[in-house]
C-alpha cells in the first residue's frame, strides 16, 4: 500500500469528475522529480486530463492547469 502521508509522491487528478490518485513508485523514479512542472505536463498530456496537483514529500503541493 503506498505511503500517501511521507514517502510517495502522487498525483490527484479528475476523471468524469471522479477524483483519482496515482502514485508513483519512487524505486523507479527517484531522480524523476526534479522538474516538478514538466512531471505534471506529462501526466496531464499522457492521460488526456486538464489538470493535476502533484504531492512530493516534504514539498508543496503544486497545482498545474493545462495551457
Amino acid at each position: 500500500m503506498p505511503d500517501l502521508n511521507n514517502k510517495d509522491p502522487y498525483i490527484k487528478y479528475k476523471i468524469n469528475g471522479e477524483e483519482k490518485i496515482f502514485v508513483f513508485d519512487t524505486q523507479i523514479s527517484k531522480s524523476g522529480f526534479e522538474n516538478p512542472i514538466a512531471v505534471c505536463e506529462n501526466f496531464c498530456r499522457l492521460f488526456g486530463v486538464p489538470e493535476v496537483t502533484l504531492y512530493i514529500p516534504g514539498k508543496e503541493p503544486i497545482e498545474y492547469k493545462k495551457k
